[in-house]
């Protein structure tokens, strides 16, 4: 009888460490859902933001302030880039890949006669922007300069 009384007190004891993981599992879950629904809503945002589409805010395009605006701006070259805005919203982590990604995904899309080199002709967005991202100032934009771009 001692035994069966043993035997359910470890068995009771192990499930409610269980039921506590999981507890802790689910609230883990719960919160990275909660905070990729807000990066999404701030995406979202800043996309709004960017109405040019050239994957940055410029201070003509900024809806607030100039000393926020100066204060977004980390490293100073007079546009928001997702992850200076995302940043500034609180979202500390950003995953490099996926603005790799988005800009090779760009790339492929502008780069109409897969010449592997993006023309002026090519570019949809400003020419301000153009000349900013062309690096090397051959009037072509490389991928390669598409993806070291910091906005």
């Amino acid at each position: 009888m001692r035994r069966v009384w043993i035997a359910m007190a470890v068995a009771l004891s192990v499930a409610g460490a269980g039921s506590a993981s999981l507890r802790a599992h689910d609230d883990e879950r719960e919160g990275r859902k909660r905070k990729d629904k807000e990066t999404a809503k701030d995406r979202k945002r800043f996309d709004k933001l960017d109405r040019n589409h050239d994957g940055v805010v410029s201070r003509v395009e900024w809806k607030g302030g100039r000393e926020q605006f100066e204060r977004l701006d980390r490293n100073h070259d007079g546009v928001l880039s997702w992850e200076e805005y995302a940043r500034g919203r609180g979202h500390e982590e950003r995953d490099e890949r996926d603005t790799r990604d988005k800009r090779d995904e760009r790339f492929e899309r502008l780069d109409r006669n897969h010449d592997g080199v993006i023309s002026r002709y090519e570019w949809d967005g400003d020419r301000e922007t153009f000349e900013r991202l062309d690096r090397n100032h051959d009037g072509l934009l490389s991928r390669e300069e598409m993806r070291r771009e910091k906005r």
